[in-house]
């Protein structure tokens, strides 16, 4: 499964229903201003990309960060699943590379996920 990509949370990583309504507002509220967030992980072979955008007035470029990480300096992976109120869940990583990074993935399922991770820590 080479180059596999998923979108990912750029606000607020939580399973928490009133974090989860505060991040919606904060999505439209930024929305309105003219702010686009966009954030994916990537798996590249022998690396890991985690690339995060900013757009203001919607269409131009405020910043761009890309972090690398070898997947040989991986040291643990960390995957969960949280559930609120049976109908809310959340598919958060943890990637501990010398400094954690936890991000909450969208649209990608927790088998597949699992399955995922489970080949970074074993690179």
């Amino acid at each position: 499964m080479e180059n596999w990509n998923a979108p990912i949370q750029t606000r607020l990583v939580s399973s928490n229903l009133l974090l989860k309504l505060l991040n919606f507002v904060i999505k439209i509220t930024e929305l309105l201003s003219g702010i686009i967030r966009k954030g994916t992980i990537s798996d590249n072979g022998d690396t890991i990309s985690i690339k995060t955008t900013e757009k203001f007035c919607w269409v131009f470029l405020a910043e761009e960060k890309e972090i690398i990480i070898s997947k040989n300096k991986i040291s643990s992976v960390a995957v969960g699943i949280e559930k609120t109120l049976f109908i809310f869940s959340t598919n958060i990583i943890e990637i501990n590379a010398g400094s954690e990074f936890s991000y909450q993935i969208k649209g990608v399922s927790f088998s597949e996920l699992r399955e995922k991770t489970r080949s970074w820590a074993t690179s």
